[in-house]
Order: structure tokens, then C-alpha cells, then sequence
């Protein structure tokens, strides 16, 4: 299993899901991510037939967890089997805090004025970028379909 002081490549724009069309759509296509050389780093896959939004996380090939919505009227939070992180948000999902063994290693906040979904991150340790990244899309397509899902229904 990868560890986080493993080095990396910066990484690049993430290509967004179909689902970000107005349309509905059943399905998340892949997100895949890509380091400065064009090279495949990452991708982040929807577990289908699931009762809440559930995706796998891959880097370098290698299946490294996966975070999975949870029901909860209060906050937003997910249960998260990727490399021992815990996750907790407010309210409104725009800010969470990511813990690795009770320690603080990444703050996510949503920018609210933005043209689309703009996330800002903050990593205690510049080795964790890819692995923050990974999170951050899952987070963001489990939002995005819950959004999705309480506008069409």
C-alpha cells in the first residue's frame, strides 16, 4: 500500500464526469487524473448498484480504498477506507477536515464564488497532493449526485 511520503508528480486538471451537464444521467463516468506529462496518475470510479454514492480510488493502477457517503442530516461525512483518513465536513459540505492517526494533514473548502465546483486544499505535507486530489474528486461527484438527486426527484 502506498504511504504518503512516497514522491509524486504535480498534478493537472481533473477531466469532470458527463454528470456535470444539466441533464440526469445514471452513471459517473471516471475521473481520471494526469500528471504534467500527460501520464495517467489516478482515477477515481463510481461502485455502481450501492444505496449511497460509493467510489474506488486507484493511483499508479493500484485499487488504494474507497469513500462512501454517509446518511447524515447534520453534516456531511463519509466513511473512508483509503490509506487509514478520516473525513469530517459541515453543514453545508463545503468545508472538511482530513485526519491521518488524529492528525490533521489536509483542510478542503469549497470556494463559494466561482464559475462551477472549485475546491481550495491545504496539505501539511506537499508528498500528499495526488492522494488529497483523489479524495477531493470522490467527495465532490458524491456531492454532485446528491445535488443531482434532490433536483430531479
Amino acid at each position: 500500500m502506498a504511504s504518503f511520503k512516497e514522491p509524486r508528480t504535480a498534478v493537472v486538471p481533473v477531466t469532470r464526469p458527463p454528470e456535470v451537464t444539466s441533464r440526469p444521467s445514471s452513471s459517473f463516468a471516471p475521473a481520471y487524473i494526469y500528471d504534467l506529462h500527460g501520464r495517467e496518475v489516478g482515477v477515481v470510479r463510481q461502485k455502481l448498484l450501492q444505496l449511497m454514492p460509493t467510489y474506488e480510488i486507484e493511483v499508479d493502477g493500484q485499487k488504494l480504498g474507497e469513500i462512501k457517503k454517509q446518511f447524515n442530516l447534520l453534516k456531511k461525512n463519509f466513511d473512508v477506507n483509503y490509506l487509514g483518513l478520516r473525513v469530517d465536513g459541515d453543514f453545508f459540505g463545503w468545508n472538511y477536515s482530513v485526519f491521518q492517526d488524529e492528525n490533521l494533514i489536509m483542510t478542503i473548502s469549497k470556494e463559494i464564488v466561482s464559475l462551477g465546483d472549485a475546491y481550495m486544499m491545504e496539505f501539511s505535507d506537499p508528498d500528499i497532493e495526488i492522494y488529497g486530489l483523489m479524495l477531493v474528486v470522490a467527495i465532490d461527484a458524491a456531492l454532485f449526485k446528491e445535488r443531482r438527486n434532490n433536483l430531479w426527484s
